[in-house]
């Protein structure tokens, strides 16, 4: 009886700490580069900006091919709260995009095309810094 009780203790104490992690991820602070993902909602830790990428164009010259153009890459965001906006922000020419008081800067986007590999959509990582104006 006593190692059901344990067990099941353990089993609660596990599944507490995963939903903690959970909760805070999604979470990022203004003013500092920070790492998104498509299909995830993002909250500012004050809870005034939830914004989610829900799709990126990738059309940059693949590692291994010769291009005549260099391409570019397209992160369209859809912005919930405050207001309901999108932006799209490309890249090379632009990299940054407003949303009432928010300035949103596209640094990177990668993983970067290759000749020989697909990216699947889920992999993709955008860093963009974020920052709010009063």
């Amino acid at each position: 009886m006593n190692s059901k009780i344990i067990y099941c203790f353990l089993l609660f104490l596990f599944l507490a700490s995963c939903k903690k992690e959970e909760d805070d991820s999604g979470i990022f602070d203004f003013g500092q580069e920070a790492e998104f993902r498509m299909f995830q909602e993002y909250s500012s830790n004050d809870k005034n900006l939830q914004f989610t990428i829900f799709e990126i164009n990738d059309s940059r010259c693949p590692n291994g091919a010769m291009c005549v153009w260099a391409g570019e890459v397209e992160v369209k965001i859809a912005i919930e709260k405050p207001a309901l906006d999108t932006l799209i922000l490309t890249s090379p020419d632009e990299l940054t995009g407003n949303s009432g008081v928010y300035t949103f800067e596209l640094c990177t986007v990668a993983p970067y095309p290759d000749i020989v590999s697909e990216i699947e959509p889920e992999d993709y990582i955008v860093l963009m810094k974020i920052t709010r104006y009063y």
